[in-house]
């Protein structure tokens, strides 16, 4: 994660593995609402998905496993978050996968990038306005993270609506490549800067990833976002059909967490570690080949980060 030329970190991110069981899940979150409870969002939504994971015993789909999770987030922001903060959002793309299958979910615009043999196969698609002016043609895509309106969002997670998750998935193959990330990584870079990451030699790839991000961060200058990633590769050597234990022998994927900023982590652990506490304190027990239709600019109230 970076900090971008922001005062706080609203960006939150994670991944939990159980390699003997071929089974990963990932999550990148970007609050919404500046200082009105953006970061503590983010936060909560990941301390869900942590939640969700450690009770999981791998009974019902991986689709499921995901609703639930994004249910059970919004819930947390309304629970934990907006009593302090009323305008507390955070947008979130989550992945799991579990052999050679990957499903995933999103609401707002984090996103997920799906390569096969360094071609984009899919990515999700946006909540936001931006992505419906893309799908009218009245903007290019390497338009969209620099447009006006980037930071107007169609849904979110936390508020009085729910959010409508948009679902995805697709088998894997050897080679393939998923990266997640929030918008303070994707805005600033060229959609082939992207592809070209996931042709990097596997030993160059954290240290690629992490001057991708850093040059996401210098070209947004004074306006850089908050910005994260996690990258997920699968080894050649892996057989397309296999069952998990043998696909992914010990070793699981390839993950990688990018953290780009020094001070600005240490500061964020310490931040998180406070949430967390919070959260704790207040809650109570209880592929698509192509982009999806394009959805109505007035379908839900307009949110901005």
């Amino acid at each position: 994660m970076h900090l971008g030329k922001r005062e706080r970190q609203e960006d939150a991110a994670d991944f939990w593995e159980k390699k003997d069981d071929g089974v990963l899940f990932a999550v990148v979150a970007d609050g919404a609402g500046g200082h009105g409870g953006g970061a503590e969002a983010s936060t909560a939504a990941v301390a869900e998905a942590e939640k969700c994971w450690q009770v999981w015993t791998g009974q019902g789909s991986a689709a499921e496993f995901l609703a639930d999770w994004m249910r059970k987030a919004h819930d947390a922001v309304n629970r934990c978050v907006r009593h302090q903060y009323a305008e507390a959002r955070t947008v979130a793309v989550a992945l799991m996968v579990h052999g050679d299958r990957a499903d995933w979910v999103h609401a707002g615009d984090c996103r997920l990038y799906h390569f096969r043999q360094g071609k984009l196969l899919s990515r999700t698609r946006d909540d936001s306005v931006v992505q419906v002016l893309f799908e009218k043609g009245e903007i290019a895509e390497d338009e969209m993270g620099t447009h006006e309106d980037q930071n107007r969002l169609l849904q979110a997670i936390g508020g009085n609506d729910p959010p409508k998750p948009r679902r995805g998935g697709a088998d894997i193959e050897p080679e393939d490549v998923l990266i997640l990330c929030s918008d303070g990584f994707w805005e600033r870079l060229k959609p082939e800067e992207i592809a070209e990451l996931v042709t990097t030699p596997q030993h160059l790839r954290n240290e690629t990833l992490e001057k991708a991000l850093q040059l996401a961060v210098d070209r947004g200058a004074a306006k850089a976002d908050n910005g994260s990633v996690i990258m997920s590769y699968f080894d050649e050597w892996h057989p397309p059909k296999a069952s998990p234990s043998t696909r992914w022998g010990c070793r699981g994927p390839l993950v990688f967490l990018i953290v780009a900023a020094v001070a600005a982590l240490a500061a964020f652990g310490l931040f998180r570690a406070q949430v967390t506490k919070l959260w704790q304190k207040y809650s109570t027990p209880i592929v698509q080949p192509t982009l999806t239709e394009p959805a109505k600019a007035n379908q839900s109230p307009q949110i901005n980060k």
